[in-house]
């Protein structure tokens, strides 16, 4: 599934359609706005508990180093994603503590 978040400039109709929803983890994204992003990170390793945890503190990472939110959310997904899929290839089933570790090693 398709998900869409950003800034839409105020036409929100062109997004109102069976096929979109509001963002979760481990789905698609894309990022309308002044640009386009796509990121497809299907990962369901990612269902640990706790991962959402170590997502927000990721982003929130990225903020207090003074990136702008969307800027944050961005690399933040992409980080906790990859950090992700690079723990489930070397430890099949990991907790959301080796994902810390992971993203330790992915920053």
């Amino acid at each position: 599934m398709i998900y869409v978040t950003g800034d839409t400039h105020g036409d929100i109709e062109r997004f109102k359609s069976s096929g979109i929803h509001k963002l979760k983890k481990g789905d698609s994204i894309i990022v309308c706005g002044d640009f386009g992003f796509v990121w497809d990170g299907s990962n369901p390793a990612l269902g640990v508990a706790g991962s959402g945890d170590v997502l927000s503190g990721i982003i929130g990472a990225f903020l207090a180093h003074g990136e702008k939110p969307l800027s944050a959310a961005m690399n933040g997904v992409i980080l906790h994603q990859t950090s992700g899929r690079k723990a489930a290839e070397a430890l099949g089933y990991f907790t959301s503590e080796d994902l810390i570790e992971e993203v330790g090693r992915n920053r």
